[in-house]
């Protein structure tokens, strides 16, 4: 609640944010540069000749997913690509809400060729849709995502995310604290 972390600041507790942080609180936050990582894979996909690129984005009111939204965006302008609001869909930050909200999107023909998930649950329950319905990856429907995952290098052929350096995040911060 962002009410009682303004108090314990207010109050001298120490609080660092990880991987966000929340805007007007006076607070250390050890974040990765989102946008710019957004950037980054979008522009590889668009450098793979991918014109019409929809984002699965978590329904959450964190900065890190806003700034990932603003990448998707910049990246498409740079590419020159107009920015459709029908390719924008977003489901709750679980692997089965974000697996029902892929079968969704797959079930409408949205003219796509390549998917960017903002989080690993999404990437993971998006993937998951896709092999529901019989879409190969990335033969079918590339799929880029965000945060790695322990068994990314499991998939064949192996998806292309942006892996947050999580041990030194948590060096960081706690070196902070």
């Amino acid at each position: 609640n962002r009410g009682v972390l303004a108090g314990l600041i207010d109050d001298g507790f120490p609080v660092d944010f990880v991987d966000r942080d929340l805007p007007n609180l006076l607070s250390d936050a050890v974040t990765i540069d989102n946008k710019q990582s957004a950037i980054g894979l979008i522009k590889h996909l668009t450098g793979l000749g991918h014109r019409r690129i929809a984002v699965m984005y978590a329904d959450l009111t964190a900065n890190s997913i806003e700034e990932r939204l603003a990448g998707y965006r910049e990246a498409l302008a740079e590419a020159g690509l107009r920015e459709e609001p029908e390719l924008y869909f977003h489901s709750g930050s679980t692997i089965e809400q974000a697996r029902l909200a892929g079968l969704s999107f797959l079930s409408a023909d949205r003219n796509v060729s390549a998917v960017f998930c903002t989080n690993n649950f999404m990437t993971l329950g998006f993937v998951q849709a896709m092999h529901e319905r019989g879409v190969r990856c990335p033969d079918d429907l590339a799929v880029v995502g965000f945060d790695d995952f322990p068994w990314a290098s499991s998939f064949r052929p192996q998806l292309t995310v942006v892996a947050q350096p999580a041990a030194e995040i948590g060096r960081q911060a706690v070196q902070l604290m």
